[in-house]
């Protein structure tokens, strides 16, 4: 699922000095090695303000750490506006209040609305695939029924409200700010896709691959950092059965009281499966990351991993979960009624 999409670079000790940057004259000649807490505020070129408690060099990176965190973000020196930023001293003081940062900015920068439009289709495919066992008249009412249960706008609205209610200016800025950066932006394109029908195709042919040629084992301790850190294998297990409660509950309204197995016994039915579909969202999970993300040199994994591992990034990728649930829930829900009428009245239509 999709999701986020972060990076940063734990630090449990910051030390500062002092050294010169490429020449640059005035106040910013020299950036600090070595950490002094000192608060300022740096502009990146975009637009995006960041409140920082320290920001030193490292090489030819650029690290800050933002008010109250406790982890690093890195940028290239062409990413920040350097007059703007280091022209001046340091106020001492934190601002109190963001401003000019929302959760629609964190929404079309995050990659999310590609990944929501890609459900339908996603949905309609796995329907495609008893075509052959179904009607065509009742095949056709199904797949409109999905179409439009499923539909992009319809969930964006649901995820965007989710996501206001529990709105953070200070995560969704450190968010944006990773979204922004040329890494962050080359993640996201990455996982925009991964729900596309192409994908999931060149997926399966790669899974066959790797059982012969297996990636090296610290890429596959990354992966598995990363599964972790974002509960993928756990969240795709809990998509799973709640699209699965959701459809077959609306499904059981439809039919006869002698005929229902009842929520309840359906849910430990479902309960006794969890442990071989948990089993199976691992094992497609850690396939899926490993191919979504084998562009992606080891030194820039190990700092998606990081960062997801921070406070932050699980925070970010809780807040999308959540919403992604919420919209999928409606979804399913709704499905499940229209499938359920659909059935019925194909039922008693036949019948008569």
């Amino acid at each position: 699922m999709k999701k986020a999409f972060l990076l940063s670079i734990l630090l449990s000790l910051l030390i500062w000095g002092h050294s010169p940057l490429y020449g640059m004259e005035g106040t910013i000649n020299n950036l600090p090695t070595e950490p002094i807490k000192q608060p300022r505020v740096v502009y990146l070129k975009w637009g995006q303000k960041l409140v920082c408690d320290y920001v030193w060099r490292d090489g030819d990176t650029i690290f800050v750490v933002v008010h109250g965190k406790k982890f690093a973000i890195g940028y290239a020196p062409n990413e920040i506006d350097m007059e703007r930023s280091f022209g001046a001293p340091p106020k001492g003081a934190v601002p109190k209040q963001i401003e000019g940062v929302s959760v629609v900015d964190l929404y079309d920068k995050s990659g999310m609305e590609n990944l929501i439009n890609q459900v339908a289709e996603l949905y309609l495919s796995s329907l495609a695939q008893h075509q052959g066992k179904l009607p065509p008249d009742l095949f056709n009412a199904l797949q409109r029924a999905g179409r439009d249960a499923f539909a992009g706008t319809k969930m964006q609205k649901k995820v965007l409200q989710v996501m206001k209610s529990s709105f953070d200016p200070e995560l969704v800025q450190e968010v944006l700010g990773w979204l922004l950066s040329p890494l962050g932006q080359k993640v996201t394109t990455l996982e925009s896709i991964q729900f596309s029908p192409k994908t999931l195709e060149d997926m399966q042919a790669f899974g066959r691959r790797l059982q012969s040629n297996p990636p090296p084992q610290n890429r596959l301790e990354l992966i598995r950092r990363l599964d972790a850190a974002v509960g993928a294998s756990e969240k795709n297990a809990e998509v799973a059965l709640m699209i699965l409660v959701q459809t077959a509950t609306a499904m059981e309204e439809a039919m006869s009281k002698e005929n229902r197995m009842g929520v309840e016994e359906m849910r430990r039915e479902l309960d006794l499966r969890r442990p071989q579909l948990e089993e199976n969202a691992r094992k497609s999970t850690e396939i899926s990351f490993i191919y979504i993300y084998q562009t992606l040199t080891d030194k820039e994994l190990h700092r998606y991993v990081s960062f997801s591992e921070s406070e932050t990034g699980m925070a970010y990728h809780k807040m999308v979960f959540e919403a992604l649930m919420a919209a999928l829930s409606d979804a399913a829900e709704e499905n499940g009624k229209a499938a359920a009428k659909i059935l019925g009245e194909y039922v008693r239509k036949k019948g008569g």
